[in-house]
């Protein structure tokens, strides 16, 4: 994510977005949410071997996203329950978003909003949500 954040625009960005993109679901919005210096700190507590819960978060995210989309797309997903499978079918809003962070809720024991806030932190004044 550091290195897309540093490299400069032009078709072959484009691609590495793309790949980092399937690889990492809701990636680009990280990547669009956190500031450099926020990157750079989440490097190095990776690199330190922290035990932060967005880092559990961050990645079950991830894979929960992935595996909204292969059912999206009508394929079989793994690391899912059948009530994560009927959510994705009709999701709340239309927004996958909503059925991941219910389950990342429901998974971990803390309020969706609380790890919307920790992986997609407010930049300025500008309201937003997960739906």
């Amino acid at each position: 994510m550091r290195a897309l954040r540093a490299s400069s625009a032009g078709p072959t960005a484009r691609a590495e977005l793309r790949a980092f993109a399937a690889e990492w679901p809701g990636a680009l919005k990280e990547l669009d949410s956190l500031p450099t210096d926020e990157i750079e700190q989440r490097v190095q507590l990776c690199a330190e071997g922290a035990d932060e819960p967005w880092m559990a978060w961050s990645l079950r995210y991830h894979e929960l996203m992935r595996a909204a989309l292969a059912l999206r797309r009508g394929e079989r997903a793994t690391l899912v329950d059948e009530e994560f499978g009927r959510a994705v079918e009709r999701p709340p809003h239309g927004r996958l978003n909503v059925v991941v962070f219910a389950a990342l809720a429901r998974e971990f024991d803390v309020t969706a909003r609380e790890i919307w806030d920790a992986l997609f932190p407010r930049r300025g004044r500008a309201p937003r949500d997960y739906r």
